[in-house]
């Protein structure tokens, strides 16, 4: 492995975990591509807050995890990193993406995510596909504007 990709999963690894707690109790891995935002506006707008884990806890007995369709969450993720940081998609972006030299929390595979929860969290999780996700919070908001 190359350090350049050891710099990036490093700094995956290393960063906080997000959990949204919900004014019904309920807890919410936050995942970018998988209702990052809508999470935060809910947080947000409802008086409820983002918990971010930075030691391991015991207090949660359930955390609830919303998964979406990798291929789908993947091109999706590209494209917000690409908006995020004016950056053009062409072939050199795409080969950067391919080899590794651009490796961001919007398109790494969602498994990461769990991985770096099991550092601060070993209790109870349910995964849910992400069309349950309105089961839990009422809103849905798109980070950007899709120019599909």
């Amino acid at each position: 492995m190359s350090k350049l990709v050891k710099k990036h999963f490093k700094k995956l690894f290393t960063s906080n975990i997000e959990i949204l707690r919900t004014v019904k109790e309920d807890y919410i891995l936050v995942i970018f591509k998988n209702g990052r935002s809508s999470c935060i506006e809910y947080a947000l707008s409802n008086d409820s807050y983002l918990l971010t884990m930075k030691n391991k806890t015991n207090e949660i007995n359930l955390i609830n995890i919303f998964l979406r369709k990798p291929v789908q969450r993947f091109i999706s993720g590209v494209y917000s990193h690409s908006v995020f940081n004016n950056i053009k998609i062409d072939k050199k972006f795409l080969d950067a993406v391919q080899s590794f030299e651009i490796v961001d929390k919007h398109f790494v595979p969602q498994i990461f995510y769990l991985i770096h929860l099991f550092k601060f969290y070993k209790g109870k999780v349910a995964i849910h596909p992400l069309s349950n996700l309105k089961n839990f919070i009422s809103n849905h908001k798109k980070p950007h504007i899709d120019k599909k």
